[in-house]
């Protein structure tokens, strides 16, 4: 491995959809009564035939729910669902290497693509969140480098020759969405910079979403593309 290469590891993956939602509708019974559910994966096959058990069982198949009239989310092991009235979030906490083997794909394809089909729906975005680990201060000015960042010029100005950290936002297109790549790197030079990278595309009908939600092994892949080409190691 390259001397000057940082690491990425991958924390969480989340779809937004932005439009117009009903948060109140958003509960287990209802999930479970419309087969919104994949029961046949992870974690909802486990989840479920526990909660089967009866109701003295004491199992709960969700680990946390919360309802009020503008908003409602609910947690079933690493998968997490968030609605308010303008926005529906689904978050894979358990990360993947293989996106098309996500639940979260499965659950928007049955939530509006079989269930709540008249959801009026305008933008979604792809999300891509994990921690990336340099190991010296070299590691890290190696990788402002690559990303184009010149440190001597900040430097110049900040006044702060050696204890500089710079963060930094990148925003580009591809054929059919907008990319935003961004590293948020806290003050103490021991922790973590934050990755997130989202891919944002415009929906001009419901089979548009559709096919676009799909396409998260590719966007995933193309995600892995860019940190790759800024030399940075994507551990399983």
């Amino acid at each position: 491995m390259n001397s000057t290469m940082a690491t990425f590891k991958g924390q969480f993956a989340s779809i937004v959809l932005i439009g117009r939602h009903n948060p109140q509708i958003l509960n287990h019974d209802f999930l479970v009564r419309h087969d919104v559910l994949p029961r046949e994966s992870e974690p909802f096959r486990s989840l479920l035939a526990d909660s089967g058990r009866g109701p003295g069982s004491g199992v709960s198949p969700f680990s946390e729910f919360i309802s009020t009239p503008v908003a409602s989310s609910i947690r079933y092991g690493p998968i997490a669902v968030t609605v308010d009235e303008s926005r529906f979030q689904i978050v894979d906490h358990g990360y993947f290497d293989h996106p098309s083997s996500t639940t979260i794909v499965d659950i928007i394809k049955r939530y509006f693509g079989k269930l709540l089909i008249h959801t009026p729906l305008q933008i979604g975005g792809v999300n891509f969140n994990g921690l990336v680990v340099f190991r010296n201060l070299e590691d890290e000015w190696e990788f402002d480098r690559r990303i184009g960042i010149s440190r001597p010029v900040v430097q110049s100005w900040a006044k702060s020759p050696d204890n500089l950290r710079i963060s930094s936002k990148v925003s580009f297109t591809r054929e059919h969405y907008a990319v935003e790549f961004q590293v948020a790197k806290p003050k103490g030079f021991t922790d973590n910079g934050l990755v997130n990278t989202n891919y944002e595309h415009k929906f001009h009908s419901l089979d548009d979403m559709m096919k676009w939600v799909g396409s998260i092994e590719e966007l995933y892949r193309d995600f892995v593309g860019v940190l790759q080409s800024l030399d940075v190691e994507v551990m399983a």
